[in-house]
């Protein structure tokens, strides 16, 4: 590897007493840069690599959030259902009892206060 350095190191105009020195320099250099591009690339794939995986975990999260969201939704209008038909039956057996004390000659305010 030093043989091609110190022939570019003399095509360059080197004096042949500096151009082993020369040559491991551009070595020294050549194995920085090529280091120096491997952990770059790495960095990147990291990088990448950990902006996948929290997008991944982000729809995971959304996605579950969002069937949470459905579970409530379907519980609080299947309470705001059954608290609807109770007032509604609590308010049929109020007219049937008004009704009643209507036909037994009584004051229907007075069998439904009765009762509140």
């Amino acid at each position: 590897m030093i043989a091609p350095l110190i022939a570019l190191a003399a095509r360059w105009g080197v004096v042949e007493r500096l151009r082993r020195p020369v040559a491991w320099l551009m070595a020294l250099g050549l194995a920085i840069v090529l280091l120096g591009l491997f952990w770059g690339g790495w960095r990147a794939f990291d990088w990448f690599n950990d902006r996948q995986a929290v997008q991944r975990d982000r729809t995971a999260a959304q996605a579950e959030m969002g069937q949470r969201q459905i579970r409530a939704e379907r519980s609080a209008g299947a309470a705001r259902d059954a608290r609807d038909a109770a007032a509604r039956q609590q308010q049929q057996e109020l007219k049937e009892k008004g009704d009643a004390a209507l036909r037994d000659g009584r004051s229907p305010w007075d069998a439904v206060a009765n009762e509140l």
